[in-house]
């Protein structure tokens, strides 16, 4: 499944969903800037984004939509196979988690 991101029209007070805060709002565009937009989430987070949708330079996906990418057709078609992973934060006390997604890792 391949995302892409259509930010090209864009404008302040579009409504815009992400795939790490959700649904937010964006606040400013800055055209000549590395990340030129400035989105306000309705969770009190905010973030800026790279003009193809990405939130930082070595992301390989998107993270940025006008739509809510979970809620296409594709997405819903596409089965992911349950996997476990081990998860740790500290690196002395491991915790076995659920993983989802096919080759970007989410667990929850």
């Amino acid at each position: 499944m391949e995302l892409k991101s259509d930010l090209s029209n864009i404008k302040v007070g579009d409504k815009v969903f992400c795939t790490v805060y959700g649904w937010g709002t964006i606040s400013n565009i800055y055209r000549h800037e590395i990340y030129p937009f400035k989105v306000n989430f309705i969770n009190g987070n905010y973030a800026s984004y790279r003009l193809n949708g990405k939130l930082a330079i070595v992301a390989e996906l998107p993270s940025l939509f006008t739509y809510n990418p979970f809620e296409t057709k594709e997405f819903e078609s596409k089965v992911f196979e349950p996997r476990w992973m081990m998860v740790s934060n500290d690196e002395t006390t491991w915790n076995k988690r659920y993983v989802i997604g096919e080759k970007y890792l989410a667990y929850n």
